[in-house]
């Protein structure tokens, strides 16, 4: 049984993510920990708040990288490393000038995002922008090596990376930059995370087989078009599902109840990045097979069951010991919330599914899931500005709106339609 898992290529794959995962999960972790414990709870709430928003601005960088993933696994497909480094170079010589771009626009808004989510520091604020720029560039090489299925560099680069994070933000909080050390980190991250993604990059640098698949290249390319839009707001409604509820607290709270919220969202998330590594794994190699002209459900069964088992080992972990994961990562400050862990991580795990669900869908061109999670995302947002007075609140919409998007991608998976690529 385990030599047969070995040589199965899903759960081997999915293993070298996950162990890498669960490294970097571990000094992510590391990191919420001790900053969790050096600042107050309303910095810490800012904190939140702020990597909230860069997940939902990252949303044309998500998208943009699941295009670049998708073409490359094209690539691997016709094992065609020249056009990855053809793409690599033109792409990245385009989104210079856009990153650039970007921050200035993001630059001129940083009073208003500074008023909405009540921070009175707009240098942390900066430093968001910094990071959404840095990570534009990030998503090229990130798109080529995921879509080349090397998941043993890219699990190398999210330790490194995340050790470097921990150890930069650790550094400035310490010397007293509370709110603009934490994000600092982030900054150092992702810069470190982008230098060894273009050092894994190597195979592709040095290739010399040029000149080869070009009209087939051509008529892919042309495709993709077709897919950029509905990619970018099925990004933006997981992102909303994901990240919003973060923010409106911060909006919606006080300051000690939004860091309170903080703290639980962060804690529950450990379920979302765990099984992260099946949901990256399930997209790249679904993708690769559909160009293979198969339909990989076998690939998507092996990921929900896999999914479903370490979610529901974290459900029933987080409900018995509430009080002890939150005191051993925050200490005592936040003991009278404790009950709600185990609520909060059903909805990661209702989060994690759904995401995976949508993962897969895209990966065989299904387009209609990503309006679909748009509506139910928009609904959420609505509700929660207007009756998330409270944490239970917040936490009941949020819930109901992974379930009815759950729904949504079990109909679409249902669909007699599902290799026609609507």
């Amino acid at each position: 049984m385990l030599e047969k898992l070995k040589n199965e290529a899903f759960f081997k794959n999915s293993f070298i993510v996950f162990f890498g995962g669960i490294i970097g999960s571990f000094l992510n972790y590391i990191f919420h920990l001790i900053i969790g414990r050096m600042v107050s709870i309303p910095v810490y709430g800012e904190i939140e708040s702020l990597t909230s928003l860069l997940s939902i601005i990252s949303i044309p960088i998500a998208t943009l990288g699941m295009i670049i993933t998708q073409s490359n696994a094209f690539d691997k497909a016709n094992n065609d490393k020249e056009k990855s480094r053809r793409d690599f170079f033109n792409i990245t010589k385009k989104l210079l000038y856009c990153s650039l771009f970007v921050f200035l626009v993001l630059l001129l808004l940083t009073p208003l995002v500074g008023k909405f989510l009540n921070i009175d520091n707009p240098i942390a604020i900066i430093l968001v922008w910094i990071i959404i720029a840095v990570s534009l560039l990030s998503s090229v090489s990130g798109g080529i090596l995921t879509g080349w299925q090397k998941f043993k560099e890219i699990s190398i680069i999210g330790i490194i990376s995340t050790f470097a994070k921990l150890a930069g933000g650790v550094i400035l909080v310490k010397i007293g930059l509370a709110l603009t050390g934490s994000i600092g980190g982030f900054v150092i991250g992702s810069v470190v995370s982008y230098a060894l993604s273009l050092l894994a990059l190597k195979f592709v640098f040095k290739t010399k087989d040029k000149g080869k698949k070009e009209i087939l290249e051509k008529k892919e390319s042309v495709s993709f078009k077709k897919y950029i839009i509905p990619f970018f707001w099925g990004n933006m409604s997981m992102a909303i599902l994901g990240s919003a509820d973060m923010i409106i607290a911060k909006h919606n709270l006080s300051d000690i109840s939004a860091g309170e919220y903080g703290a639980l969202s962060i804690v529950s998330k450990i379920i979302f990045f765990a099984t992260g590594a099946i949901t990256s794994v399930l997209f790249s190699m679904s993708s690769c097979e559909n160009y293979g002209k198969k339909i990989p459900t076998n690939i998507f069964k092996k990921a929900l069951y896999l999914m479903f088992f370490v979610s529901g080992l974290a459900i029933i972990f987080y409900f018995i010991f509430s009080e002890f994961t939150l005191g051993m990562l925050f200490g005592s400050k936040y003991s009278q919330v404790a009950h709600y862990l185990g609520w909060f991580a059903i909805l990661a795990s209702l989060f994690s599914i759904n995401n995976l669900i949508f993962q897969y869908l895209l990966s065989i061109r299904r387009k209609m899931i990503s309006y679909y999670l748009l509506g139910s995302s928009l609904l959420a947002v609505f509700f929660m500005l207007v009756y998330g007075k409270n944490i239970t609140e917040i936490l009941f919409i949020m819930s109901v709106a992974q379930i009815v998007s759950i729904i949504s991608g079990c109909f679409l998976l249902k669909s007699k339609k599902n290799n026609n690529g609507k």
